[in-house]
């Protein structure tokens, strides 16, 4: 009986024995080669070490100093924008209504009217663009002559015989101009504007009676008084005209600082002029 309890117990443990090595075998199959370095105590932390932190870093912003800068084409480089400069100029422009545009709105006109104006400018530029402002007085005049109106005769409606007192105006404008560099010393100038004139002066006329298509046989109506500066009835005017402005010329820059425009174009009538100007 005891051989026999001696016996189970042999193969007891024979069978846990190898159950023990198959399990650990098995475990080393399927997680690779034991870490021989497992179950020791995990290194301590440095305590003289830089604390390290998890937060996301902040985004980046943009100092007031980077908002006057541009990109170069230059890899690597930053250069600084163009600064806004002011100026200011002289100028002297001549004006003028050829006879047949005045007759797109008269029936005859006497003379063209033509006058000469001076200007004050004041410039602010950046780039190529520039705005301008500008203050002038323009002078208009014609030579005496009868003018028929619009649809009317010599005969079949008294004409007028028209007198220019002092016409003129004084115009504040607005023009908006662009520039495309040519070479280092001259730019293609161009661009448009508006503003309001201030009318000064009269128009004066006289009534005239013809007795044929002949401005010879036209003379002063009856009871129609006239002496120069004092007339029968003067034009009603407006006392505000519009300003159109479009603008076509050059600019010569011989040093620095200093810029000479030539340019004609449209200022509510033809015009030509030049003006001399300076950026401080």
């Amino acid at each position: 009986m005891r051989s026999r309890l001696a016996s189970f117990a042999a193969i007891f443990v024979t069978v846990a024995g190898l159950h023990v090595i198959a399990g650990t075998a098995h475990a080393q199959g399927a997680g690779g080669a034991p870490d021989p370095n497992a179950g020791e105590p995990a290194t301590p932390p440095d305590p003289n070490a830089a604390p390290t932190s998890t937060e996301p870093a902040p985004p980046a912003t943009t100092s007031d100093s980077d908002s006057d800068s541009q990109p170069s084409l230059t890899p690597g480089v930053v250069e600084a924008k163009p600064e806004a400069r002011f100026g200011v100029g002289i100028g002297v422009r001549s004006v003028h209504i050829p006879k047949f545009l005045l007759e797109l709105f008269v029936e005859k006109a006497a003379t063209s009217v033509s006058g000469v104006g001076f200007r004050l400018e004041g410039y602010r530029r950046k780039g190529n663009f520039e705005l301008q402002g500008a203050i002038e007085y323009e002078g208009f005049d014609g030579s005496d002559g009868i003018w028929v109106d619009k649809g009317k005769t010599l005969t079949n409606d008294d004409p007028d015989f028209v007198h220019f007192n002092g016409l003129g105006w004084v115009t504040f404008e607005v023009s908006f101009i662009n520039h495309t560099p040519l070479s280092k010393y001259v730019a293609l100038r161009y661009g448009g504007g508006a503003g309001i004139g201030v009318v000064t002066g009269k128009v004066e006329r006289t009534d005239y009676h013809c007795t044929a298509e002949d401005e010879n046989t036209c003379s002063q109506a009856p009871g129609a008084e006239h002496v120069i500066g004092t007339p029968s009835g003067p034009y009603d005017l407006p006392p505000v005209f519009p300003v159109i402005n479009a603008i076509i010329g050059v600019q010569i820059r011989p040093v620095e600082n200093v810029i000479i425009n030539v340019e004609g174009g449209i200022r509510t009538m033809l015009f030509f002029g030049a003006t001399a100007g300076y950026y401080f």
